[in-house]
């Protein structure tokens, strides 16, 4: 049992050590300019360094570059699917806080607090606690919602309509960046075409 148990450690060690040699290599073959690049990504400060490079070596391990443009293109493939992903989660996190706020009113709308500070600041407090706990779970919103409608309210629509200013920024940055990433791929593509064997390197 103990043998079993020190092997399969070593086991791990091994393949981990292994995996650090191959990204070291791989990293010392890069371009000095794209080693820069990808030592300062752009990133927001929520995004995980990880996974940005993790998607450039896939798309490194996809084109097999051979040479200084082909490792530039590889990395602007990079940032462009990266922002691809960025603008699409701020369109769910856009509609999400509308949906939020929403909820809140449409709950102190119900609730009628009546006049005077301290009941106001009560209402709210609840109603924003309430409009937290819908987001968070989707039977406690569905429930919300039922109930909002049965008052008169519709609770559904709003949201989305209160973000589409913004929702139509991000479709642009979005168009944008996809426009970038296919006209790279592209490029990387034709270059691999263009290769003696007009295949992928091994």
């Amino acid at each position: 049992m103990v043998d079993d148990a020190r092997e399969a450690s070593e086991s791990s060690e091994n393949t981990e050590k292994i995996n650090r040699t191959e990204a070291e290599r791989k990293w010392c073959s890069l371009p000095k300019t794209v080693q820069e690049l990808l030592c300062a990504p752009p990133l927001l400060p929520h995004e995980a360094e990880h996974g940005f490079l993790k998607l450039f070596y896939s798309f490194w391990d996809y084109a097999k570059p051979e040479n200084e443009i082909e490792y530039h293109l590889v990395y602007t493939a990079t940032v462009s699917k990266w922002e691809t992903q960025r603008y699409r989660s701020m369109a769910v996190a856009i509609t999400e806080n509308q949906q939020q706020a929403r909820l809140k009113s449409l709950f102190m709308k119900k609730s009628d607090p009546g006049n005077g500070p301290l009941l106001e600041l009560t209402a709210s407090m609840e109603a924003a606690e309430k409009a937290k706990r819908c987001v968070a779970d989707s039977n406690v919103l569905e429930e919300a919602y039922y109930d909002l409608e049965l008052h008169g309210y519709v609770p559904m629509g709003e949201p989305f309509l209160l973000s589409l200013p913004a929702l139509s920024t991000i479709e642009r940055l979005l168009a944008s960046a996809e426009k970038r990433f296919a006209a790279t791929i592209k490029e990387l593509e034709k270059r691999i075409a263009a290769r003696p064997t007009g295949k992928i390197a091994d």
